[in-house]
């Protein structure tokens, strides 16, 4: 069992009071020597720091079971934060614009023309450098215009027997005697559409009975674990390809390199 025995001195300047746990029995030659001695301030803070530092481990050795639990999640956020705080993510926006079919290589050669006659009219802003970047412009444009105007024209010449290309402007509706018969005919025609859709899809569905087939048990279970050595840890890490994934809370190859000193805590 444990019990608490507390000594006081008579109460002066020198006044010690020493509150400690012992086991049943008696004291060793340690603890009768710190009962008889008088502890200064400093020594009594120390003493206080042992005892905290003590009661933290008791407290980490009773949630062994909790501390092993999150783990995997302790070690996975500190990385995360170690690598947010030494090689933080950085964003690039990135414009992807898509292939134009009419796009061809004389257009990007004036295109890139008209960008260097700018950057030399911009940077000495001459009237002579701004002439030449307005007259590439008109280059670069018609180029791009008459680019266009071959490549639609040609396909519509492709498809002349395509009656979706020469639909006609007005609407044609059904022929009949009034508004309000045009009406309900096509209220009709819709009524009768969705029932059928409907009759269809019940007939589908009950004729399906079961359309995932039954997923066979498994035989085989994993009874015993045993605790791997911080040398099987290495081995696999080591060949273990370099892939890396969103999931991973630090890049395979920065893991390799910093091995020596993560084996430890990843094995625990």
């Amino acid at each position: 069992g444990i019990k608490s025995s507390r000594d006081k001195a008579p109460k002066n300047k020198k006044e010690t009071i020493l509150d400690r746990l012992v086991d049943e029995g008696t004291a060793t030659d340690d603890e009768s020597l710190l009962l008889t001695k008088k502890l200064g301030d400093q020594v009594k803070a120390d003493f206080l720091q042992i005892a905290l530092k003590f009661a933290a481990y008791q407290k980490e050795q009773n949630d062994y079971e909790l501390i092993s639990k999150n783990a995997k999640t302790n070690f996975e956020s500190t990385l995360t934060s170690l690598l947010d705080t030494h090689a933080p993510t950085k964003k690039r926006t990135i414009i992807l614009r898509p292939h134009a079919p009419w796009y061809n290589d004389s257009i990007d050669v004036e295109k890139k023309k008209r960008r260097k006659l700018e950057q030399q009219w911009r940077k000495l802003g001459l009237c002579i450098d701004r002439e030449l970047y307005i007259t590439q412009c008109g280059v670069t444009n018609d180029m791009i215009k008459n680019a266009k105007f071959n490549h639609y024209s040609s396909i519509i010449s492709e498809n002349k027997g395509n009656q979706l290309l020469h639909r006609k402007s007005e609407l044609c509706y059904p022929i009949s005697s009034s508004n309000e018969q045009l009406v309900d005919d096509f209220a009709s025609f819709f009524h009768e559409k969705i029932s059928k859709m409907r009759c269809t899809l019940s007939t589908e569905s009950d004729s399906v009975i079961n359309p995932l087939p039954d997923s066979p048990c498994c035989q085989w279970e994993f009874p015993d674990f045993r605790t791997v050595s911080s040398a099987e840890v290495s081995d696999y890490l080591i060949s273990s390809g370099l892939k890396t994934c969103d999931l991973d809370p630090l890049p395979s190859i920065l893991l390799r390199k910093c091995l020596n000193v993560l084996l430890p805590v990843i094995t625990r």
